[in-house]
């Protein structure tokens, strides 16, 4: 794990201001790079597991300059798996994550935010941008702030087309193969066997879980999250053998006389991110070997009229919310320095 730490968090060579000073050519696969520190079977695995747990890929697909810059943005790789006051999973929200979107659009003019309105073309014209969406509507905007997951890009005709560099970038990334399973107890079953409903497994489906129980509503769930290669297999079973598969996973972890406990399911939801047209996957999207160093900087450079946003954007916390705030309140303060004042937007 120190070794992990070290590389991870504290190495002078991962700059998450500055993507392009890392050496291209120390950019191996995040498998290489175990191998090569020889880690040994079990540093492997791990390494394996914790790549696929942060981005939804697997150790062979994902750069390690790509994954370090991750995890050190995140404020290391302790701060990414823990749940303590300082830990990324510290807190959460009980309304859900969509109550911050919800809580942004209230604050604004009634109508003026549109849902189900995916853009698919982009033309730039000089000063002016003329965004298309799916179903036909036509908009014309001075400024144009993209805060999509950059795999999407793909999805949308761009005129003039973007500039090689980011078109490459955006191209080769892919997706995490995520999928997020809450199951509801009457009771935290777990507690009482002394659990405390947190685990890491290296065989699927269930890659590790955190437990979201609200005690003062008596709701007691364990979030259970599927990744990477055994995302990607339990993707093809039917929604009932996935369910399936989850429950018989979680019973492989306690005593056979303490099975049946998993059985007495409240509620059992599922979060398909990788099924969802407009993300692709979760949390972010990933890069192969090589990609950052000659790339990185691409991902938030505007090109004319149009800014970029979104997690992957963020120079911290990459593909979490905070990232994803950041990176939108960074995109907004471009165009505002550029319109002049807030008054001409």
């Amino acid at each position: 794990m120190e070794a992990f730490q070290w590389e991870l968090s504290e190495n002078p060579g991962i700059d998450i201001n500055n993507t392009s000073s890392y050496p291209t050519g120390e950019d191996l696969s995040v498998e290489e790079w175990a191998k090569k520190r020889q880690l040994g079977h079990t540093g492997e695995q791990a390494a394996a597991a914790l790549c696929r747990a942060n981005v939804g890929r697997e150790a062979n697909e994902v750069g390690i300059h790509y994954w370090a810059d991750y995890v050190k943005s995140g404020g290391g790789l302790y701060s990414l798996v823990s749940d303590d006051e300082l830990g990324a999973q510290n807190l959460f929200i009980k309304e859900g994550t969509s109550a911050i979107a919800q809580g942004l659009a209230a604050e604004l003019k009634p109508g003026s935010v549109l849902v189900n309105s995916a853009v698919d073309e982009i033309n730039q014209h000089g000063d002016q941008v003329l965004l298309t969406t799916v179903s036909g509507s036509r908009f014309l905007a001075k400024k144009v702030i993209m805060a999509n997951p950059t795999n999407t890009y793909t999805k949308i005709k761009f005129t003039p087309p973007l500039p090689n560099g980011k078109r490459t970038l955006v191209t080769q990334t892919r997706p995490g193969i995520y999928a997020k399973a809450c199951i509801t107890y009457a009771k935290p079953w777990w507690r009482e066997l002394g659990l405390l409903g947190k685990f890491r497994s290296y065989h699927g489906p269930i890659c590790f879980s955190w437990e979201l129980s609200v005690f003062d509503l008596k709701a007691y769930t364990l979030a259970l999250f599927i990744a990477g290669k055994a995302a990607e297999e339990w993707y093809k079973l039917t929604p009932l053998a996935r369910e399936q598969a989850v429950l018989d996973h979680l019973r492989q972890f306690l005593e056979p006389e303490q099975r049946h406990l998993v059985d007495n399911v409240l509620e059992f939801n599922v979060g398909t991110w990788s099924e969802e047209e407009w993300m692709g996957g979760a949390p972010t999207s990933a890069m192969p070997p090589g990609f950052l160093s000659r790339y990185g900087e691409e991902l938030r450079a505007p090109w004319k009229n149009i800014y970029f946003a979104g997690g992957e954007t963020a120079r911290e916390w990459k593909g979490y919310l905070e990232g994803a705030l950041r990176a939108g309140s960074r995109a907004a303060d471009e165009v505002i320095s550029i319109m002049g004042s807030k008054g001409k937007l």
